[in-house]
C-alpha cells in the first residue's frame, strides 16, 4: 500500500481513533488488527509507570506487550529493558513481524519478582497510530469465534458479555506471520520462523540461538516407531509424592506392554535402586545435561520393538527449566500432575 493511501485512510478514521484512545483511557478494551491477527488491546497502570512495580499475568495466559513505533518517546525506554544482545535486532526489525518472549524483573529490590511476556512493535498502520497516540498496550488475540463474528460484521463480546470498541482498516487485512524468538531462558530458542528467516535474525544477534527442533526431542518420537507406544510426563511439585505415583502408574501398564521409567538420580537411587526398568537421567538442577541424556536414551529406546509405555518423572520444574518443559511437552503424549489425594490414570492420557 502506498504511503499516501495509508495517510488518507488514517485521516478518514481520525474520529474513530480519537474515540478508541478515549476508551482505552477509560479502561475499555479496543479490538484492532496487529498485523498478524485481530486482538483486543487495553491499558494498564503498570504500563503507565514504565513497567515499574509488580504485575501478574492473566489467569491461563501470558501478557503480549505492544510497543509504540520507534519515533515515540516510550519506545526507547522499553527497548533498553531488553537483553543488550537483542537490541540491535529489535532496532532493525521493529516495527515489523518480529516477536520476542522475554523475562522482565518486576517488584522491588526487597521483594523481586519476574514476569514473562511477548513483546512486539506492530507494523499495521492503524495499530501503529493507536500506540503512537496512547503509548504501550497489552494485547490478547481474539478467539476463533470472536474473529468470525467480527468478519461477519457482528458485535464482538468479551468474557463478561460486553461489546468491544472495534477499529477496522478500510482494506482487506493481509496477515503476515511473525517470527518468534524466546530469550526468557538460555539457550535462546527460535520457536517459530515467520516472515523473518533464521539467517536474517542470526546475523544481527551475537547470542547463540538454537532452532526449536535443535537439542530438542522429536514430536511423538515413540509413535514414529511403535504406534501403540506412549510417552507420559509425570510431574510432582514435591519429591516425596513422585515414587508412589510412579508405582501406581506402573501397575496400570498392560501385561503385554513394556514399561521404561526415567527418573532423576536421587529418586532412582533412593527408591528404585535395583529396578531394571528404571533409567537415571541425572539431576534436574542441570536441565541442559538432562536434555542430552534423555534424548540419547530415548533414541536407543526407539530401536526396540513391542508396545511401550515410557514414564518420565520430573520434580519442580522452575523458571530455569522453561525451555526443557517446552521440549517435554512436545515429546509427550500426555502430562500428569501429581497432587496429594489425586488418583492418576494411564487410560486418561
Amino acid at each position: 500500500m502506498l504511503e499516501a493511501q495509508k495517510q488518507q485512510h488514517l485521516r478518514t478514521l481520525r474520529r474513530n481513533i480519537n474515540r478508541a484512545v478515549t476508551s482505552l483511557k477509560e479502561d475499555v478494551a479496543v479490538v484492532c488488527h496487529s498485523g498478524w491477527a485481530y486482538g483486543s488491546v487495553r491499558s494498564h497502570p503498570w504500563l503507565d509507570g514504565g513497567g515499574l512495580g509488580t504485575i501478574s499475568a492473566p489467569e491461563g495466559a501470558e501478557w503480549f506487550l505492544l510497543l509504540p513505533p520507534p519515533d515515540a518517546n516510550e519506545h526507547r525506554g522499553w527497548l533498553d529493558r531488553l537483553p543488550s544482545e537483542l537490541v540491535a535486532a529489535a532496532e532493525f526489525f521493529w516495527p515489523g513481524p518480529f516477536v520476542v518472549r522475554i523475562k522482565l524483573a518486576t517488584g522491588t529490590k526487597e521483594a523481586p519478582s519476574f514476569v514473562k511476556m511477548r513483546v512486539a512493535c506492530p507494523w499495521h498502520p492503524l495499530m501503529k497510530e493507536l500506540l503512537a497516540r496512547h503509548g504501550p498496550l497489552f494485547w490478547q488475540p481474539l478467539t476463533a469465534q470472536q474473529t468470525l463474528h467480527l468478519e461477519q460484521g457482528n458485535d464482538v463480546l468479551d468474557q463478561d458479555g460486553q461489546r468491544f470498541r472495534v477499529l477496522l482498516w478500510p482494506d482487506k487485512e493481509a496477515t503476515v506471520s511473525p517470527t518468534l524468538l524466546d530469550v526468557s531462558s538460555r539457550p535462546w530458542r527460535l520457536m517459530k520462523q515467520g516472515f523473518i528467516e533464521f539467517d536474517e535474525l542470526k546475523a544481527r544477534i551475537a547470542e547463540p540461538i538454537v532452532l526449536s527442533e535443535d537439542r530438542a526431542f522429536p514430536s511423538r518420537g515413540v509413535r514414529k516407531y511403535v504406534p501403540e507406544g506412549k510417552t507420559i510426563i509425570v510431574e510432582a511439585g514435591d519429591m516425596t509424592l513422585l515414587p508412589e505415583a510412579i508405582q501406581s502408574l506402573r501397575s496400570q501398564v498392560p501385561a503385554d506392554s513394556f514399561v521404561r521409567i526415567y527418573l532423576d538420580e536421587q529418586i532412582a537411587h533412593n527408591h528404585f535402586p535395583d529396578d531394571r526398568e528404571v533409567r537415571v537421567y541425572g539431576e534436574l538442577s542441570d536441565p541442559e545435561r538432562v536434555r542430552r541424556r534423555l534424548q540419547a536414551m530415548l533414541e536407543r529406546q526407539n530401536r526396540r520393538f513391542g508396545k511401550r509405555i515410557l514414564l518420565i518423572g520430573v520434580v519442580g520444574l522452575d523458571a530455569a527449566g522453561e525451555s526443557f518443559r517446552a521440549d517435554l511437552e512436545k515429546l509427550s503424549d500426555g502430562w500428569l500432575k501429581v497432587e496429594p489425594g489425586k488418583e492418576l490414570r494411564l487410560d486418561g492420557v
